[in-house]
C-alpha cells in the first residue's frame, strides 16, 4: 500500500516517514472537523456542529485522502477528474490555521518543521531525517567527487589541444616568399580548413582577450566547430572548444556553449571519436557549473550530454563509463532536491522522459564509489 501511495505521489518510498505522514493527515483532518463544526454553528446549522466535531478525523482519513489519491491518478487519465480533487483540498485545508495555532503555542505537536498557515496540497508528507541526512552526505560527496572530475577533465582536454596543436606547427611547411619575377596568381583563393581554423582562433581570441560580444564569440566557435566532422584535417577543433568552455562566464554564455556543443556534436555523426570528446565535454561543463554553485545549469548540462550519449547508442548501467554515470546519479540527485523542496518539478519530469526513452529505471542504483577521491 505504502509502495503504491509513494508512487502516486512522486516520491521514493524509502524517504517518507510513513507514520509521521498518517499522523499528519489524521491531525489535519480533525482540526477540519473542529472548523467545519464551528462554521456549522456560526451558519445556524447546530445540529451538524457534534457530528463535524466527532467525526471529522475518521472523515479526512477515510474518505478525503483516499478521494484525492483518486483525483491525483484520474487526472492521469482523464485531465477533468483532478477537479475531484478540490473537494479533500477545500476541507483538509480549513484545518490547517487551527493547527498552525496549536503548534505555535506547543511547538513540537505538528510532526512536521515546515508546517504553513496555509498548506497548499490535501496530502503532506514527512520525510524520514535520517534519510534526509543520507542525502546530504551523498550530496556532498559529489560535489567533492565533481570538483576532482570535473578539474581533471578539462586538464586533459587542455593537455591533449596543447600537443595537437605543437605537432600541427612541427609538420607544416613554411611558408615560401615569392621569387623576382615569379608570376602571382591574384584569382581569389578557397579557403582551407586550416585557414578557417586559424581565423576564426585569433578573432575569438582577440574577443574573449577585449570583452568581446558573447554572439561574436559564439560565431567564432561555431566556425571551428563546422570543421569538426569525420573527414576533418585539422587536428585540434574539438579540443579547441572544450577548452573554451572552462574560460567562459558560465551564466552569462551557457546557451553559447550547450549550442556550439551540440552543433559539433551532429557535425561529427560519423565519428564516434569526436562525439564522445564533446560528449565528455557536456560532462566536464556539468561539473564546472555544479562547482560554481549553479545547480540549474549543471543538471542541464548533464542532461544534454546524456541524450546526445543516449543518440549514439548508449544507455545508462552500472558498465558504463565513469562521466555518464556520475552525469545520471547527479540529476537524479538535484532533480529530487528540487521536487521535495517544491522549487522545479520540470527536472523530474525530463529526467523521468529520459528514463523512458533510454529503457532504463529512474530509480535504478548506480556506483561511483570508482570515481577519483577529491584532492584537498
Amino acid at each position: 500500500m505504502n509502495q503504491l501511495i509513494a508512487k502516486v505521489l512522486g516520491v521514493a518510498t524509502g524517504t517518507v516517514d510513513w507514520k509521521a505522514t498518517f499522523m499528519l493527515a489524521a491531525m489535519r483532518s480533525a482540526a477540519a472537523g473542529v472548523t467545519w463544526a464551528f462554521l456549522m454553528l456560526l451558519s445556524g446549522n447546530p445540529d451538524s456542529f457534534f457530528p463535524f466535531l466527532l467525526l471529522g478525523a475518521p472523515i479526512g482519513v477515510l474518505f478525503m485522502v483516499p478521494l484525492a489519491l483518486v483525483a491525483l491518478v484520474g487526472a492521469k487519465i482523464f485531465p477533468p477528474i483532478g477537479l475531484l480533487g478540490l473537494i479533500p483540498l477545500v476541507f483538509i485545508v480549513s484545518g490547517d490555521p487551527l493547527l498552525w495555532l496549536v503548534e505555535r503555542f506547543r511547538h513540537g505537536t505538528v510532526p512536521m518543521d515546515d508546517f504553513k498557515l496555509i498548506n497548499g496540497k490535501t496530502i503532506l508528507v514527512v520525510f524520514n531525517p535520517e534519510v534526509v541526512e543520507f542525502v546530504q552526505n551523498a550530496k556532498d560527496e559529489a560535489v567533492a567527487t565533481a570538483t576532482r572530475v570535473g578539474r581533471d577533465t578539462f586538464e586533459q582536454f587542455r593537455e591533449k589541444a596543447s600537443a595537437k596543436t605543437a605537432a600541427f606547427r612541427d609538420a607544416a611547411e613554411p611558408t615560401l616568399e615569392p621569387e623576382i619575377g615569379l608570376e602571382i596568381d591574384l584569382e581569389p583563393q578557397t579557403e582551407s580548413d586550416q585557414e578557417i581554423y586559424e581565423d576564426a582562433l585569433s578573432k575569438f581570441n582577440t574577443l574573449a582577450a577585449t570583452n568581446g560580444n558573447a554572439d561574436d564569440m559564439r560565431d567564432q566557435m561555431m566556425r571551428i566547430s563546422t570543421l569538426c566532422d569525420a573527414d576533418c584535417t585539422i587536428p585540434g577543433p574539438y579540443n579547441f572548444v572544450a577548452d573554451k568552455l572552462s574560460q567562459i562566464d558560465l551564466v552569462d554564455k551557457f546557451d553559447l556553449v550547450i549550442q556550439t556543443l551540440r552543433k559539433g556534436h551532429a557535425n561529427c555523426a560519423g565519428s564516434r571519436v569526436d562525439q564522445e570528446v564533446l560528449e565528455s565535454a557536456y560532462f566536464g561543463l556539468g561539473k564546472v557549473c555544479w562547482n560554481e554553485g549553479h545547480e540549474l545549469y549543471s543538471f542541464r548540462a548533464y542532461m544534454d550530454g546524456l541524450d546526445r550519449w543516449r543518440l549514439a547508442g548508449n544507455t545508462i548501467s552500472q558498465s558504463s563509463p565513469l562521466l555518464p554515470r556520475i552525469a545520471f546519479v547527479a540529476s537524479r540527485m538535484f532533480a529530487k532536491n528540487a521536487m521535495e523542496h517544491r522549487e522545479n518539478s520540470d527536472l523530474g519530469v525530463e529526467l523521468l522522459d529520459f528514463c523512458e526513452a533510454s529503457g532504463v529505471d529512474m530509480n535504478l542504483e548506480i556506483d561511483v564509489s570508482d570515481a577519483p577521491g577529491a584532492q584537498s
